[in-house]
């Protein structure tokens, strides 16, 4: 396979935008090793530090950009996850005013250790390691977006099945589509009801391949059981009908049928799932067993 392409998590930017300055370049097929530094930075070092004391200005860094070479927009870039790792040390936060249950949180932070398979959530509780990407993405087509924030380019998407194993599919809106990717978590539950799953540090290996003349809306996942449409909006309500509108129509497509019967399939075999509803947009994808595909 030879050396990968390694940036380091010094080369990061803090939002995704039409014109970005590459950190690095690669062509299609290469293999390429993202190192992150957690959500916040390295800010947070022990139970003492708050949320309500950080800088802002340096939450979620993604590191990259990444050139890939012949990515032209119109494309799709894709983003084969072979495999993350993470640091032995994770945070988990809650914030008054934030999360899911505003009205009754407070300012509480604690540090645990991240194991090969486990995390010490406390003396008595472990949780199970599920090493994942919060933020991916490629640079936009025309307005500047915080890393905090998703859309169609991708970015703070936290989708627990953006992990390894698994190949993210991008649209590519400008040259080389310029990839960046941060805020990894050893778990997160789906909602990230509190703002925080486990943050940490990574190392992601990712291959990635340019799909030339193949369009997409929205990103687009595949894993071993699974394929997804991401979707983010303003409200539950308007993610849950575009991502189930983006499934249905593509069902009707790669099974030649009607929309009716693609929605009745949709409907009985297919899931709706929550990914986060604590960043500036919502975050749902729409699921369907590949078996129905394959």
């Amino acid at each position: 396979m030879g050396q990968p392409i390694v940036l380091e998590s010094s080369q990061h930017v803090y939002a995704f935008a039409p014109e970005m300055t590459p950190a690095g370049f690669a062509d299609s097929g290469a293999i390429v090793l993202f190192k992150t530094a957690d959500a916040f930075n390295g800010q947070i070092t022990s139970p003492d530090d708050t949320l309500a004391e950080l800088n802002f200005d340096a939450v979620n860094p993604a590191t990259g950009p990444l050139h890939v070479k012949n990515a032209q927009p119109g494309d799709i870039l894709a983003v084969d996850i072979l495999h993350m790792s993470t640091g032995t040390t994770g945070i988990i936060l809650t914030v008054p005013g934030s999360g899911v249950l505003r009205a009754m949180t407070d300012a509480v932070t604690r540090i645990v250790k991240i194991g090969a398979h486990w995390i010490q959530f406390s003396d008595q509780v472990r949780i199970a390691k599920q090493p994942m990407m919060g933020v991916i993405g490629v640079a936009t087509k025309e307005q500047r977006i915080p890393t905090g924030t998703p859309g169609r380019h991708g970015g703070n998407m936290d989708t627990r099945d953006i992990a390894a194993g698994a190949t993210l599919y991008l649209p590519v809106f400008q040259e080389g589509g310029l990839l960046a990717m941060g805020d990894a978590h050893a778990a997160m539950g789906d909602g990230e009801v509190s703002g925080t799953g486990v943050e940490c540090t990574s190392e992601t290996l990712v291959r990635v391949r340019v799909l030339k003349n193949q369009s997409l809306d929205w990103p687009w996942l595949d894993n071993q059981k699974e394929r997804m449409v991401i979707v983010s909006a303003e409200s539950l309500d308007d993610a849950t009908g575009e991502a189930t509108e983006q499934m249905v129509r593509h069902l009707a497509q790669a099974l030649d049928k009607g929309l009716d019967e693609a929605y009745m399939l949709m409907s009985s075999a297919g899931s709706l799932r929550i990914s986060q509803v604590v960043d500036p947009l919502v975050t749902v994808r729409a699921t369907i067993p590949r078996l129905y595909l394959d």
